[in-house]
């Protein structure tokens, strides 16, 4: 007759590998914050000096520097949207739903919400 073992701690919800997963979630979502608010800088600051008669580049001896400039403010301008949009559909640890979004299509909000819509779980809190 085989033996009934009982439930190991690997097994309970909250477990010490349920809770590095949800650790590397938060340091996911984090990452994607950053690296969003880090570009919008980026591009912004690109995309003034890129300006003509303004700052640094107002000289002719700086003229070959706009277009790397603008290059510079497209390609972080297209990876704040990317990375935007990441954050945006990042998923609850608890609940798995749309951090940021009541659903798909609905919720769209520029900066972070300090809660889960739907479970109401706090930013960067241990589930």
């Amino acid at each position: 007759m085989p033996r009934i073992r009982p439930r190991t701690a690997a097994a309970q919800p909250h477990s010490l590998d349920a809770l590095k997963v949800r650790d590397v979630m938060w340091d996911r979502y984090k990452r994607w914050w950053r690296l969003s608010l880090g570009s919008l800088v980026l591009g912004i600051a690109s995309a003034a000096l890129a300006l003509p008669n303004v700052g640094i580049t107002s000289g002719p001896h700086v003229t070959a520097a706009r277009p790397l400039l603008e290059v510079i403010a497209v390609v972080s301008a297209s990876a704040f949207a990317y990375f935007e949009t990441r954050r945006q559909y990042f998923r609850c640890p608890r609940c798995n739903g749309y951090f940021s979004r009541l659903s798909f299509w609905i919720g769209a909000k520029l900066w972070p919400e300090h809660k889960c819509f739907h479970c109401g779980l706090r930013l960067y809190e241990r589930v």
